[in-house]
């Protein structure tokens, strides 16, 4: 589900809320990098540090972008709602992509980011 607030020459990263190395994320980093590409735009993913510093992370982030040509940035944030804002700030945040499930499970604190930034938002199944 796209909810757009803006027009889609707006620029802006696209940022993707990664939160474990399931199918749903490899979903969601498919439909992030695919919206990123189009947008002519870097695709951003922020992740906790236990997930980034799992073995076989990057290869494994690298393997699900590798038909992507979208740039890639990786951000490490604790998951306190107000550095992952921070984060989504300055990565001048056009596009949140999020996971279905991880949306539910914070919905109202995605929902502050959302109303906050201004950007648009992709929740994937």
């Amino acid at each position: 589900m796209l909810l757009a607030r803006r027009s889609w020459v707006a620029s802006g990263s696209v940022v993707a809320l990664l939160c474990d190395l399931s199918t749903r994320s490899v979903r969601l980093l498919d439909a992030a990098a695919s919206m990123a590409e189009a947008k002519d735009a870097a695709l951003v993913v922020i992740c906790e540090p236990r997930l980034a510093g799992s073995e076989g992370f990057e290869a494994w982030l690298h393997a699900q972008l590798a038909p992507h040509s979208a740039r890639l940035d990786i951000e490490i944030a604790a998951g306190d709602e107000e550095e992952v804002h921070q984060r989504l700030s300055r990565s001048d945040c056009g596009l949140l992509a999020v996971a279905a499930g991880d949306a539910e499970g914070s919905f109202d604190r995605l929902r502050a980011s959302f109303e906050r930034l201004g950007c648009d938002l992709l929740i994937v199944r």
